[in-house]
């Protein structure tokens, strides 16, 4: 593993964060990016959770817990918009929120997607966290959408090996990202034995750069798409909407 220093959760805007509890599970949620910063059941994380960690080389890089890929998974492509797009650098509006559930609310003001409504939903229950984002099209022109929900699970340090769906995957291997089609997912680490249900986003990329203790298992819709041309399903007509879930049990 890379030589890193952690930081504190980062908390840009300093927004208020979101506590969610049930039972012994507890869960940290920052308006700022829709950001799931911590996620622990009982004593243990099962996020490895938000910080800023100093790479050797001295670039910093925001990891863990897990975020929104809104609207693009991976590079932005010939639409100019950033690495998994604007979602996870926006402040969203908290519409709801009680002991075990919030629903967030983001209208972006990105050019070409004045027009978008985003609403993310975070339930927790014991043994498990469901999400689900809508996307509404208020606007008068089609939007190109292809989302994905980015977590950090997290490792004990001295793993090596994780197993999806029943396959062993170097951790050494993945900075490269492995993409595997399927509507179901399990992941197995040393602590804990994680299984991962979507709705309409059925291309799963595994991944880690090592740079801390985790390993991500995101269901993206098609992977990086916006480094390929536009297809039919990505387009979010005006007046529909269309939604997208994720489901982490453990």
């Amino acid at each position: 593993m890379a030589g890193y220093a952690v930081r504190p959760p980062w908390h840009p805007r300093n927004e208020p964060v979101i506590q969610l509890t049930h039972g012994s599970t507890r869960a940290t949620i920052n308006p700022d990016g829709a950001w799931v910063e911590t996620l622990i059941s009982g004593d243990a994380p099962v996020f490895f959770s938000k910080a800023a960690l100093t790479h050797e080389s001295g670039q910093d890089k925001l990891r863990g817990g897990m975020h929104i890929c809104l609207p693009n998974f991976g590079p932005g492509g010939e639409s100019g918009l950033a690495q998994h797009g604007f979602g996870r650098a926006s402040t969203w509006v908290v519409d709801e929120c009680s002991e075990s559930k919030t629903v967030l609310r983001l209208k972006p003001d990105e050019p070409g997607y004045a027009g978008l409504d985003a609403v993310l939903t975070y339930t927790l229950e014991s043994s498990a966290l469901h999400a689900r984002l809508e996307l509404g099209n208020r606007g008068d022109r089609p939007l190109r959408v292809a989302p994905a929900f980015h977590p950090y699970f997290a490792l004990d340090p001295s793993e090596k090996t994780v197993v999806v769906n029943d396959e062993p995957y170097e951790l050494a291997s993945l900075a490269g990202t492995e993409y595997r089609t399927a509507d179901t997912a399990t992941l197995h680490t040393a602590n804990r034995h994680i299984r991962l249900t979507q709705e309409n986003l059925s291309t799963w990329a595994i991944w880690t750069d090592q740079l801390g203790s985790y390993v991500c298992v995101e269901p993206t819709f098609g992977g990086n798409r916006f480094l390929e041309p536009e297809q039919p399903d990505e387009s979010l007509l005006p007046g529909r909407t269309k939604e997208y879930s994720f489901v982490i049990r453990w």
